[in-house]
């Protein structure tokens, strides 16, 4: 069962174009498009030097399927202490308790444990801005 992410908010900061993504088993994922002038264009995340949640994960001309000139950047909410959305998750793909997708998630979570926070989109936005604050800063 293979479900494509969903598009919560596309939107411009400092000139930079960034993006955040719901993802099907309940994470985000946040983006920011690097222009081609500046020196961290097509540069390896592992070598960008950034500081956002988690640590930059992603580096690509593609996002959602859609391979262009264009070189995002990206992390996600995925890591130790974040806990999937199952509000966002049930509301964006109609998933239930026969989903395989929500059965992970609740195996996952541990809402009721204490294990960590689910990542919002506020959050992801703010984080977003952050790695904008700091491409700016080594433009």
């Amino acid at each position: 069962m293979n479900k494509e992410p969903v598009l919560e908010t596309y939107f411009t900061y400092k000139d930079y174009k960034c993006c955040v993504l719901f993802q099907a088993l309940g994470h985000r994922c946040g983006y920011v498009l690097v222009p081609y002038w500046h020196k961290q264009y097509e540069k390896n995340f592992d070598d960008i030097p950034v500081r956002c949640h988690g640590g930059l994960t992603y580096s690509s001309h593609n996002l959602m399927g859609q391979t262009s000139p264009s070189w995002w950047i990206g992390f996600n909410c995925a890591h130790t202490g974040d806990i999937p959305d199952r509000e966002s998750q049930m509301r964006y793909f109609g998933t239930n308790e026969e989903d395989p997708y929500f059965n992970a998630l609740n195996f996952l979570s541990g809402n009721d444990t204490g294990f960590g926070t689910v990542k919002k989109l506020d959050f992801c936005i703010e984080e977003c801005k952050n790695i904008v604050d700091q491409l700016r800063e080594i433009e």
